[in-house]
């Protein structure tokens, strides 16, 4: 049995993607049907794939360093998109790994791509630009519904006003300390937060994207 990592990259925007959690779950899946053993698992939050190349991630440049420093030959994700959202990132990163005979594992899809093979580059190469075709037509989208919303004088956020609030401004320096102090992560804080009671601003329950949503814009 081979040794492999898994990754997955939670997006900007919940509705884009799994959580890390259920990523995770279906690269396992993946793993045993292909005989595979995780060793490591490197994700990273709230991220965009079209705007930070997989190298400058902080999730990102751990997976590559471990895959050099260990021999690591197998890596699996949800899908190729949770890695690139930009071709050229995609190209330049396969033909590196092609050089250190690497093979990629698409969750999704059920397939195993060989990148050293040049049927599978070609594949692989179209499935990175329709990714990145599809996180331009995303952004596109928003751009013109936020506009639209703003000139009806919309708010944009989800959750526009709760650091703002009385409850918010209340619990913002406690936020702020958890993060400073212990470093956590935007899931470390909200389950945190579930796990001490702290009502969350959508009533159902803190998650790390309200967390980094919030988290940016005022904490």
């Amino acid at each position: 049995m081979n040794n492999c990592v898994i990754y997955a990259r939670y997006s900007p925007r919940p509705e884009d993607c799994d959580s890390i959690e259920v990523q995770e779950s279906l690269a396992m899946a993946r793993c045993e049907r292909v005989n595979l053993r995780p060793v490591a698992l490197f994700f990273d939050e709230n991220t965009s794939a079209r705007k930070v190349k997989l190298r400058d991630r902080s999730g990102g440049s751990q997976m590559l360093a471990y895959i050099r420093e260990n021999g690591i030959q197998h890596i699996v994700t949800k899908s190729l998109d949770r890695m690139f959202r930009n071709t050229i990132d995609g190209l330049t990163q396969l033909e590196e790994w092609a050089e250190q005979s690497v093979m990629l594992h698409d969750a999704a899809r059920g397939v195993s791509v060989d990148v050293e093979n040049p049927d599978n580059e070609f594949i692989v190469t179209i499935l990175l630009g329709v990714s990145q075709a599809e996180a331009k037509r995303t952004a596109r989208r928003t751009s013109e519904a936020m506009q639209h919303y703003q000139k009806q004088g919309r708010r944009m956020s989800r959750y526009p006003d709760f650091w703002s609030t009385e409850r918010g401004q209340s619990l913002a320096p406690t936020v702020r300390q958890w993060k400073q102090d212990e470093a956590l992560s935007y899931r470390g804080i909200a389950e945190r937060l579930n796990e001490q009671g702290y009502d969350p601003p959508n009533g159902k329950g803190w998650y790390h994207g309200i967390i980094g949503k919030l988290f940016q814009e005022t904490v």
